[in-house]
């Protein structure tokens, strides 16, 4: 801390005013008034007090200005000495806003960049689907219906939780800190049918209104259905045949 090198000093002497010729009037008087002559004798008497009064406000009027001359010279030293503590305290204020602001910036940024880099993790991953569903067509291609039908159960099981994880992520971060924060990662807005009444799909599809491809066969329900069946162009149920397949084994 600096000191002050200069201490400025206050005269505070103030000047004492003159009433030492002044008389008072006596408290002891009662100042009865009976008679007419008793009522003039006292408003003359009141006149000449209030006489009395106007130059005692004269001799005071000196004392009054140099006592308030004194107290407006104190005030102002006060104010010098206060005045550079005041400042350094909203210094302090403002740098302390100042720094709270750019933590809370940085907090928030951060969050940001961990919620982008989260999305384009979960894209990545997305990406990575791919060669799963080109597994699962290759087993259909090849007869093994059963484990397409498994395996792509899983998929649809793992694109599900993607899809939710990427939709909660992308609610709290906008499209902007994305583009900014997590250079690469690119969404883009789909919207995915719900099948509420299956029963009025299929009756639909019954009444020749829907196409039939509109349906996916559960073969593996329907093979249950088979179980312990043989025979080549058997009906196991309306629609549905059994057929032959010879495969190898090892």
């Amino acid at each position: 801390m600096v000191k002050k090198e200069k201490v400025v000093s206050v005269n505070v002497n103030v000047v004492s005013p003159d009433v030492t010729d002044l008389e008072l009037p006596s408290v002891q008087e009662a100042f009865v008034i009976n008679t007419h002559d008793d009522l003039v004798k006292y408003k003359s008497l009141q006149d000449s007090y209030k006489t009395h009064i106007k130059n005692i406000a004269l001799r005071f009027d000196k004392t009054r200005k140099s006592a308030h001359k004194a107290w407006q010279d104190i005030c102002a030293l006060e104010k010098d000495f206060k005045e550079p503590f005041e400042k350094a305290i909203d210094q302090i204020e403002k740098n302390g806003i100042t720094f709270l602001k750019k933590v809370q910036k940085e907090e928030e940024d951060a969050k940001k960049l961990e919620q982008a880099n989260k999305a384009k993790e979960i894209l990545d991953e997305a990406r990575g689907l791919d060669e799963t569903q080109k597994n699962i067509d290759i087993l259909k291609t090849i007869g093994e219906d059963s484990l397409a039908q498994k395996l792509e159960a899983e998929l649809n099981n793992k694109k599900q939780d993607l899809s939710n994880a990427l939709h909660s992520t992308l609610q709290q971060t906008s499209e902007t800190d994305l583009k900014d924060l997590a250079v690469g990662v690119k969404t883009r807005t789909t919207y995915k049918v719900e099948v509420t009444d299956k029963m009025a799909l299929i009756k639909a599809i019954a009444e020749g209104k829907l196409s039939a491809d509109l349906v996916d066969v559960n073969t593996s329900a329907i093979q249950e259905l088979a179980k312990g069946m043989t025979g080549d162009g058997i009906e196991v149920c309306a629609g549905v045949v059994l057929r032959k397949n010879i495969g190898f084994t090892k």
